[in-house]
């Protein structure tokens, strides 16, 4: 969250916080200095018992509402992802807020080595981020390496770092994150056989080709 609305949100708790001292504190003194047998100290008592009724029904109201504008801003986050391509590693980031997440860069504690040796994760290039716009439910993805080498190169899996993001009004936000990915050492690669069937099925047309140029050679 932003500066911005964090010193927002944290002056309205004080505020609330403050008249749920007051509202609590006018009873008591009113029947320390009245007495309770003063028509005007129930009164009081009255009136600072809707206030603090008051208070804490907007104190929930503002909760409610804080969770509604969490779940309207925009939320980058990094995975590992074993299962979306036949036996390739990748490193996918998803947007699971409800706006565009906008400039989107990781920054990591330890950097990410492909099969290549090179530098991957979406980092910062200069002046340009590592993604420009992230819409909402969007993801993107980059290939790390073949599945057992990724586990074999990587051995502890344990990456930690930051997303640093905007939001479309510009605000920048700055979000930690954990990848461990040593539950896949000694998990199936899929725990589904969509993937592979898929692959196998891509296969069928080079099959086919290869049936006819047979049929041509023997029958034509």
């Amino acid at each position: 969250m932003s500066d911005l609305g964090n010193r927002s949100r944290l002056f309205a708790r004080i505020a609330l916080g403050v008249a749920f001292v007051i509202a609590a504190a006018i009873p008591i003194f009113a029947f320390a200095v009245r007495g309770a047998d003063k028509p005007e100290t129930w009164t009081v008592a009255a009136a600072a018992l809707a206030v603090i009724t008051s208070v804490i029904s907007t104190w929930s109201a503002r909760r409610v509402l804080e969770l509604q504008e969490d779940a309207q801003k925009p939320n980058p986050y990094p995975t590992f992802d074993m299962a979306s391509r036949h036996q390739l590693a990748m490193l996918r980031i998803k947007n699971a807020g409800g706006t565009a997440a906008h400039d989107v860069s990781l920054e990591w504690d330890i950097e990410l080595i492909n099969q290549r040796g090179k530098k991957i994760g979406f980092f910062k290039k200069g002046d340009s981020p590592g993604i420009a716009v992230l819409l909402p439910g969007e993801s993107i993805s980059q290939i790390i390496a073949v599945h057992h080498k990724f586990i074999e190169q990587h051995p502890n899996f344990d990456y930690t770092g930051t997303v640093v993001f905007q939001d479309p009004l510009g605000r920048e936000y700055r979000k930690a994150f954990r990848l461990d990915g040593r539950q896949y050492a000694e998990a199936p690669t899929y725990d589904e056989e969509a993937p592979r069937t898929h692959h196998e099925l891509q296969r069928i047309p080079q099959e086919l080709k290869q049936i006819r140029e047979v049929l041509k050679r023997h029958v034509g």
